[in-house]
């Protein structure tokens, strides 16, 4: 029979009930067994950011107090992880790519023999005024 690893809930209940003071890392305050139940644990620098997945770069803390840290107040995101997270994304730019082509496009424009109005050829023009515009403008 092999045995069952311990969750990081209860080692951290096994050392409180072993008599051990762990101090919340946001508000230092001494967890207990009722909050070690809802202890986080947090990355010092986030993995996000390509910090380490290692003990030495995790601490633990209250639910409350690590949401703040994560998530900002409620007033504001400024300062928090995912604020950091977000301006540092590598694909932020291809959120904002647009990928419809243009209503106009730059040769119709500057096409020779097109009307400006319309876009249609010299032959095919409803309006032709356009066409004598050009021509005064050019002459000028």
């Amino acid at each position: 029979m092999t045995r069952r690893r311990f969750t990081e809930r209860e080692v951290l209940e096994c050392l409180l009930r072993q008599g051990a003071v762990i101090p919340c890392y946001r508000c230092r305050v001494a967890l207990t067994i009722e909050t070690a139940r809802a202890a986080e644990r947090e990355h010092l620098h986030e993995v996000g950011l390509d910090g380490p997945d290692t003990p030495e770069n995790c601490r633990f803390s209250h639910q409350e107090c690590h949401s703040k840290i994560t998530n900002g107040t409620p007033a504001t995101t400024a300062g928090s992880s995912q604020n950091r997270l977000a301006k540092t994304r590598s694909n932020r730019a291809d959120k904002f790519r647009v990928e419809k082509r243009p209503l106009v496009d730059d040769d119709d424009l500057t096409a020779p023999g097109k009307c400006r109005k319309c876009g249609e050829f010299e032959a095919d023009c409803q309006c032709k005024s356009s066409f004598r515009n050009r021509a005064r403008s050019v002459r000028a």
